[in-house]
């Protein structure tokens, strides 16, 4: 398999296993801070037929939660803090000012009750790090090396990546998208082998 690239929409059935980039868990954990719209409504519709189905289950891993966690408290959480409290916390103050308060605690419990909600859903899987991803991640130059790490996470499990991620132009894993860069470029890629 080279690219294996498909529109969300157009998925049907819903089985296997899936990887969420973490941009979705967002709009999953905070739909009210992400622009309301058509298309991440079709991204959360088939999250939730994902997490309902007995034949498919939403991989994570201990890289996958810890980056959804912190992305959601310094994008998510800390937001509704400075309003709430009408005060700015600085990028150096994160873990002084806001990281103690009561907010965050609360924050945090929220978190871990929407994940664990899901927890038959969660099939949790780990990519091990193998020396040679340290210089073969260079190649992959418009991942950063936590994409890579979970592209190579799906390769090796057979797992479908959904994203929304333009970057995400890989080979050798399913992928479920509605990004018109990725669906345009898989596009190309099938006119070129077709010639």
């Amino acid at each position: 398999m080279d690219y294996d690239i498909k529109r969300i929409d157009k998925t049907t059935p819903i089985k296997g296993v899936f990887f969420f980039d973490t941009m979705i868990w967002l709009d999953i954990l905070a739909p009210k801070f992400s622009k309301d719209n058509n298309r991440k409504n079709k991204y959360i519709s088939f999250f939730d037929k994902v997490n309902s189905s007995p034949s498919a289950k939403i991989a994570v891993s201990a890289l996958s939660i810890s980056e959804v966690t912190n992305t959601y408290f310094k994008t998510v959480a800390l937001r509704m803090y400075e309003k709430e409290e009408n005060t700015k916390v600085l990028p150096n103050e994160f873990k002084t000012k806001y990281r103690p308060t009561e907010h965050f605690k609360n924050q945090y419990q929220i978190v871990c009750d929407e994940i664990e909600a899901r927890a038959d859903s969660l099939e949790f899987s780990n990519y091990t790090l193998k020396e040679a991803d340290l210089t073969e991640a260079v190649n992959y130059p418009k991942l950063d090396f936590n994409d890579y790490c979970y592209y190579k996470m799906c390769q090796e499990n057979s797992f479908t990546l959904v994203t929304d991620d333009g970057d995400f132009f890989v080979k050798n894993v399913p992928l479920l998208t509605l990004n018109k860069r990725l669906m345009d470029k898989y596009h190309e890629e099938l006119v070129k082998g077709k010639l």
